[in-house]
């Protein structure tokens, strides 16, 4: 029996839901955890893997209408104060507060760890099949890399 409908899953239970299943697949994987007390950290999980400690900030991915990649977020949506009357929106990147980000595929159901330093602004995107042309470096680099 399905507990909550599509309606109800909104950003706060979706991000659950992919730390959680990072959770599953980083022990299933041997690695040791720990996770933060309270909200105001900027990562999501602390991971051990014998040799280091690494913060980890979760993500969830989205396959792309073609199904070649997916792309997830690097940042997040700050909302400040009202200026004129518009609330104050920015996007803070995590530079320098976390080492890893850990992603959940939903449609592919697969988890992959994505180095800090891999990483632009906003966006990440990784190919789920090989592009046909070197174009478009940006979005060559394949997924496998980094799956778990």
């Amino acid at each position: 029996r399905r507990l909550m409908s599509r309606v109800e899953m909104n950003t706060k239970v979706v991000g659950d839901v992919s730390t959680a299943q990072l959770i599953v697949i980083l022990l299933k994987h041997g690695y040791k955890l720990a996770i933060p007390f309270g909200e105001n950290t900027r990562y999501d999980l602390i991971i051990d893997d014998g040799e280091k400690l690494s913060r980890v900030q979760c993500k969830t991915a989205k396959v792309t209408k073609d199904k070649s990649k997916f792309v997830f977020n690097v940042s997040s949506t700050c909302y400040g104060a009202a200026i004129n009357g518009k609330p104050s929106i920015r996007k803070r990147g995590y530079q320098g507060q976390i080492d890893l980000f850990g992603v959940w595929c939903p449609q592919t159901g697969k988890a992959y760890l994505v180095p800090i330093t891999n990483v632009g602004q906003t966006t990440k995107v990784l190919r789920l099949v090989p592009t046909k042309a070197r174009s478009n470096h940006t979005a060559s680099e394949m997924a496998e890399t980094y799956e778990l």
